[in-house]
């Protein structure tokens, strides 16, 4: 949920959790991917929040990396279409 919302406070706790027990990009990926596609937000804007948190996480290389694969479609609950 901390990821949906994206608030400055919610990514300091994200990145404090990854500097106790650091996170698998790999894994947030394919989370992100398969589980959060009916999350009730912009799909577009989204994203841009999940690879803001990607970059504090591990770098702007990964950033850019998770970006540039493409994501699988998303749509909001509710609707077929955006």
């Amino acid at each position: 949920m901390k990821a949906v919302r994206a608030q400055r406070h919610d990514v300091d706790v994200i990145e404090e959790m990854h500097e106790a027990q650091p996170f698998d990009l790999d894994t947030l990926v394919e989370r992100f991917d398969n589980e959060m596609g009916q999350a009730m937000i912009d799909p577009r804007q989204f994203e841009l929040q999940f690879l803001y948190i990607v970059e504090r996480l591990f770098g702007a290389k990964s950033a850019q990396h998770v970006g540039a694969k493409g994501r699988p479609k998303m749509t909001r609950r509710g609707s077929d279409k955006l």
